[in-house]
């Protein structure tokens, strides 16, 4: 019994020496990786600007760039300059386990942290001293799996030329991973500035994430089962301009990405919902959007994701590069038949009611056409069918609005006043709705008005109507 108690003893004193060293190098590894990752990315670049691999500990500055050669067309010396006030170190301080002490003693394979100090940001921003702009933690378990913290501070700006306010209240975030899943959940209480350009607040954002597979394969483009969800409780905005302010209320967005690996596709549930949007012309509310993207291949994506980054190697390739990928991988993603669908859509439009939604996908492709834009090409393989119903007053405010729009636009209507146009636009609708029946666009129904569309095999109907198509030929 001693001697097992002392074979175990020097098994687990053994591990506690030897361990430390496996966990290291399995973290500077990870480390490499991940630079790599950001390196794929054409905006961004990073570098190990230092690092040190000791026993029990490794520690690592990594240096984050913005390339802005990349996006901006004039990349003038004051242009870089912006860009190399957002570059940025992050400092890593790693502790390989088991016995872990950087957050209170604990068992664990691996205790971590990162920050970004930001000094540079204190000429215009203001947070508390001796606070980073950013910082993350992290505790992997013996387990395998990784709880983490980060944090941005509250912070606000100081009056200049063009925010006279500026205040952010400070980001909090927390999730999990391992090798076969991620979550992730955060929250922004509040966001607002004044300036020059008007006045705007955001109140209550908060969003989560569920990954399952390994976040490392995400990041590098794989695709994966995935749910997230976001909600901003309020925004509203006042431009310099206006008396009123654009005001919205509580809106949510769900996401659902169901991915077969049997036939490396890709499905997105995309639901949105709105309860209210107010602006000084406008009331839109009880928005419900339910959207599908489906049939998206994996190869594609992940093709296209590859374009990028060697975009950012050599901007000037970016259109050679391009041609190639449609050449060798958009038929592959075509004859996946990709969809995309709004299965159903409803508002609230100043108290009137408006539905619609729409199913369209390009379906029984067996080759590219030459030139790749062809019009005809295009008609022919895109199948459509969407409809769109308005309550009368919708129409009518619609209606409004567009003749508004086209009397603006006359040069008589220079000396003309707001309320000298709304009167002529509320006389002449009630006859551009008449018109567009006559012309077969709108068809009256009991409550309102009504559109159907349909396109199949190069043929089109409006409202059941045969309707001509730019085919290019």
């Amino acid at each position: 019994m001693k001697k097992t108690l002392l074979i175990s003893a020097s098994i687990i004193a053994l591990t506690a020496v030897i361990a430390p060293k496996f966990v290291g190098n399995s973290f500077n590894q990870k480390l490499d990786s991940m630079i790599v990752l950001i390196n794929q990315n054409p905006v961004y670049s990073a570098s190990v600007k230092s690092r040190s691999n000791a026993w029990f500990s490794s520690t690592a500055t990594i240096h984050i760039a913005f390339d802005s050669s990349s996006f901006a067309d004039e990349n003038t010396p004051e242009i870089q300059n912006v860009f190399s006030d957002m570059n940025a170190d992050i400092v890593v301080n790693a502790q390989h386990g088991p016995i872990l002490t950087q957050n209170g003693l604990s068992l664990g394979w691996l205790s971590w942290s990162a920050k970004v100090e930001g000094d540079s940001l204190r000429d215009t921003l203001d947070f508390d001293a001796d606070t980073p702009i950013y910082q993350i933690t992290n505790h992997t378990n013996l387990f395998g799996k990784s709880s983490f913290n980060d944090k941005v501070p509250s912070f606000s700006m100081q009056g200049d030329e063009v925010f006279t306010q500026f205040a952010f209240s400070g980001w909090n975030g927390s999730g999990s991973f391992s090798d076969t899943q991620a979550n992730y959940q955060g929250l922004l209480k509040s966001f607002s500035f004044a300036g020059v350009f008007g006045e705007f607040e955001l109140n209550e954002w908060q969003m989560t994430s569920d990954l399952q597979g390994n976040l490392m394969d995400a990041m590098a483009g794989n695709f994966n089962d995935t749910t997230a969800s976001m909600q901003i409780q309020d925004i509203s905005f006042k431009s310099v301009v206006e008396e009123e302010a654009t005001v919205l209320t509580e809106f949510d967005m769900d996401v659902v990405a169901d991915f077969d690996e049997a036939t490396d596709l890709l499905d997105y549930q995309i639901n949105f919902s709105l309860n209210q949007l107010t602006t000084p012309e406008l009331n839109l509310s009880s928005v419900k959007v339910n959207t599908q993207v489906n049939n998206l291949k994996e190869q594609f994506f992940k093709a296209y994701q590859s374009l990028l980054s060697e975009a950012g190697q050599d901007p000037a390739k970016m259109q050679e590069n391009l041609d190639t990928l449609m050449q060798t991988e958009l038929l592959g993603q075509l004859q996946a038949e990709p969809e995309f669908n709004i299965s159903s859509f409803s508002a609230k439009l100043n108290q009137g009611n408006i539905t619609g939604s729409l199913n369209s996908k390009i379906h029984q492709v067996t080759a590219l056409p030459d030139p790749i834009e062809s019009p005809a090409f295009w008609i022919q393989h895109l199948m459509t069918d969407a409809q769109l119903n308005a309550d009368d007053s919708v129409a009518l405010w619609l209606a409004i609005n567009l003749t508004k729009s086209q009397i603006k636009a006359a040069p008589s209507a220079a000396q003309m006043t707001d309320e000298e146009i709304a009167s002529i636009a509320q006389q002449q609708a009630p006859a551009m709705l008449q018109g567009l029946q006559q012309q077969g666009l709108l068809t009256k129904t009991d409550s309102g008005y009504e559109m159907t569309f349909s396109l199949k095999e190069g043929q089109a109907l409006l409202n059941g109507n045969p309707m001509p198509l730019p085919t290019g030929q």
